[in-house]
């Protein structure tokens, strides 16, 4: 203790002493705060015992944090995934598939089946269709996980 040398009689005091102590860290070696945290009434290795604890217990917290994140985030596209839907009427079917290749513009996938989709099996279209909806369900998520590169 830099201002005096005997131990505060009160809390105030205490805490006092501890933040001036607090400051000083760097000048002290080891043994030296071992020895000024006893003279605070604080056991060391208690202390130390209950900050790792507290570190630990924090580290955990996160990390049920971001798996709640990463289940929800599943759970998000799950519900995605059982909303494509390919048994609905073929020309809801045709239109969809239609508006995703027009949205494709110039690609060559959209060039090959614009104008041919309509000679295609409906099984086929249907399948198409699941397969491009799939495709956009992946590029939306590739997008966010661009745009969230820590989760």
């Amino acid at each position: 203790m830099k201002k005096n040398d005997t131990p505060p009689k009160n809390f105030a005091e205490k805490l006092d002493s501890l933040i001036e102590f607090v400051h000083d860290v760097d000048e002290n070696n080891m043994q030296e705060v071992r020895e000024k945290l006893i003279s605070f009434g604080v056991n060391p290795d208690t202390l130390a015992r209950k900050g790792l604890a507290l570190i630990l217990d924090l580290e955990k917290k996160e990390k049920v944090k971001v798996a709640q994140a990463r289940r929800q985030q599943l759970l998000s596209l799950y519900d995605k995934l059982q909303r494509i839907d390919v048994m609905q009427p073929i020309e809801i079917v045709r239109n969809k598939l239609s508006t995703i290749l027009s949205a494709e513009g110039d690609s060559q996938f959209a060039q090959a089946f614009a104008h041919k989709h309509k000679d295609i099996t409906e099984d086929d279209l249907r399948n198409l269709l699941s397969d491009a909806e799939l495709l956009n369900l992946f590029e939306e998520e590739l997008k966010k996980l661009d745009s969230n590169p820590q989760e």
